[in-house]
């Protein structure tokens, strides 16, 4: 009996295709690596939020034409380094929640967890221009960047939701409530990398302590928030 034959790549041409087109990926991937990491960079060590498409390109010792094969315009590489930054953050967070206990416990985590984008001097360093370009690139691409902060709210969300539940109260809005308590930790974030001054260690425990009392306090009745106050008649 004839030994079957071995499938060679001409067998399948989809996967001859792909072997023949790992080389070129790979090549493709090193570049937007070597853009981005050029790009943050210059950011960190040159003191600024706008690198130049030619600093960025001397830095990363690449064409011109690289540059353009990836990105259409350097915002659009500045939201490739933002994504990838909330991806590390997101894994972070992550691995911070990973051991708590309660939910109450993964509350105070996760503030924790956000804050150490700006808690230390060498960790304002590495985060504080993206931190100030925020408000730029918010402004040109706010799907993008919302998406990142709906994914970092999502597990803050769950917490909060649980948090409710085990004490008995009312479900309330956690999306809502986790993203109020995002911009509230981000919002002193950016005010740190503006003054360029880590946040304290004390206004951490207050944002903890503020957040859990948000989160655990009784739904407000709407009737209240809602009634006009009557106004005093003129003597």
């Amino acid at each position: 009996m004839a030994a079957p034959r071995r499938a060679s790549n001409s067998d399948d041409p989809a996967r001859g295709v792909e072997l023949a087109l790992a080389p070129l990926r790979r090549k493709y991937e090193d570049e937007v690596q070597r853009l981005v990491g050029a790009t943050l960079a210059l950011m960190q060590n040159g003191d600024t939020t706008d690198p130049t498409v030619s600093e960025i390109l001397a830095r990363a010792e690449l064409s011109t034409t690289a540059f353009y094969r990836h990105f259409p315009t350097k915002d659009d590489l500045f939201v490739a380094l933002l994504e990838q930054a909330q991806d590390m953050t997101a894994a972070h967070i992550e691995s911070r929640l990973r051991s708590a206990g309660s939910p109450v416990d993964r509350i105070e985590r996760w503030v924790r967890a956000v804050f150490d984008l700006g808690r230390s001097s060498s960790a304002l360093a590495r985060n504080r221009p993206l931190l100030l370009a925020h408000t730029r690139l918010l402004q040109r691409f706010p799907t993008e960047i919302n998406g990142g902060f709906d994914a970092l709210a999502r597990p803050l969300e769950a917490a909060m939701a649980e948090a409710r539940h085990d004490t008995g109260l009312p479900a309330g809005d956690p999306q809502t409530d986790a993203r109020l308590a995002l911009h509230q930790v981000f919002g002193i974030l950016i005010d740190a990398a503006a003054m360029n001054s880590p946040v304290p260690g004390r206004t951490i425990d207050a944002v903890v302590g503020y957040t859990m009392r948000a989160v655990l306090a009784p739904e407000h009745r709407a009737a209240a928030a809602t009634t006009p106050r009557r106004s005093r008649r003129s003597a």
